[in-house]
């Protein structure tokens, strides 16, 4: 990302005030990007595998197949950076990603430390520690993305000893 796009990106979300984890911001993962298991309530991956992302320790995507319904599909992009300020550097990178001016950042976010999601639930990008999730509708029929989002931030508090919720 050059220059220009960066600061256009940290005043139209205003990254002075998140940029910096909390004291404490525990790691999810370390050396390898936080696994999820293979079942999340109603939902089953169908395809996981590994990616490259610039400045990631890990990164994986995966498509997440609703039980009830073939043509509800979820995509989960997790990346695993170097610590919980990196990532919300990183949530920043894919923040730029989105033409919609109406990404927003959540108030009271139903996952991670510090979310960010589109009107209508349809696509949801947190960080939880050290690492970032993006869940977005990749189906036919879309689905509200907070429940999915739960479930996977309650995996990845397993990882780091904090109490899911």
């Amino acid at each position: 990302m050059d220059d220009t796009t960066r600061e256009q990106l940290q005043k139209r979300f205003d990254f002075e005030s998140w940029k910096s984890a909390p004291g404490g911001a525990a790691e999810v993962s370390r050396g390898g990007v936080a696994e999820v298991g293979s079942e999340l309530g109603r939902w089953t991956a169908r395809r996981a595998e590994p990616v490259k992302v610039p400045r990631a320790r890990a990164a994986s995507l995966s498509m997440w197949q609703e039980t009830a319904s073939a043509e509800a599909l979820l995509r989960l992009d997790l990346i695993e950076t170097d610590s919980a300020t990196a990532a919300r550097e990183m949530l920043l990178e894919l923040l730029g990603q989105f033409q919609s001016p109406q990404i927003q950042r959540v108030v009271d976010p139903p996952a991670g430390e510090l979310a960010f999601s589109a009107p209508g639930d349809t696509v949801i990008l947190f960080a939880r520690g050290n690492v970032v999730a993006m869940i977005r509708n990749a189906g036919r029929r879309v689905v509200p993305v907070a429940d999915f989002a739960r479930l996977v931030d309650g995996r990845l508090q397993k990882g780091t000893g904090a109490t899911p919720g």
